[in-house]
């Protein structure tokens, strides 16, 4: 799974034994913790205590910063929310509990640490570093773009 997928792949994985191996392109473990602990205190603060006033200051916020103008796109695109305060209810329940993905490390898993991905920040470590050990020997966690080699290895011996 890429993207969001990183977060739903692990979840069907975990759920069906037939699939051999997992690709998590971006393994999320909690897309609502990453979102609000990127933020600074006095607008974490605001989100749990006026969501109104918290929207308000975001949608400023957006209108000189890139990166929040993004978030903003991302929300509605992604999860059809109209604004900030909507974007972060709607994700809050998108977490991986580790007992529900307890077992998978038993198979392959790959996880790509894609690390020019300034949204989900360091989930993807933090998603490889909660799968039980011991870890299949086909494991991995990936940096973008070091072991971009090490991936194109593997793709050319299958290829072979």
């Amino acid at each position: 799974g890429r993207s969001f997928g990183g977060y739903l792949a692990p979840r069907a994985f975990s759920a069906s034994s037939s699939f051999k191996a997992l690709v998590a392109d971006g393994g999320l473990v909690d897309l609502y913790q990453t979102f609000v602990c990127g933020l600074p205190e006095n607008l974490q603060e605001l989100w749990y205590t006026d969501p109104a006033k918290f929207e308000a200051y975001m949608q400023v916020g957006a209108s000189t910063s890139l990166q929040l103008a993004f978030l903003r796109g991302f929300g509605s695109l992604g999860f059809g929310s109209q604004g900030f305060a909507e974007l972060y209810a709607t994700v809050e329940p998108y977490f991986l509990d580790v007992n529900e993905f307890r077992g998978i490390g038993t198979r392959p898993v790959l996880v790509n640490d894609p690390s020019l991905d300034t949204v989900v920040g360091n989930q993807s470590a933090l998603f490889f570093g909660q799968l039980q050990q011991p870890l299949s020997h086909d494991s991995a966690l990936l940096g973008f773009p070091a072991e971009l080699a090490w991936v194109a290895s593997v793709l050319a011996q299958g290829a072979a």
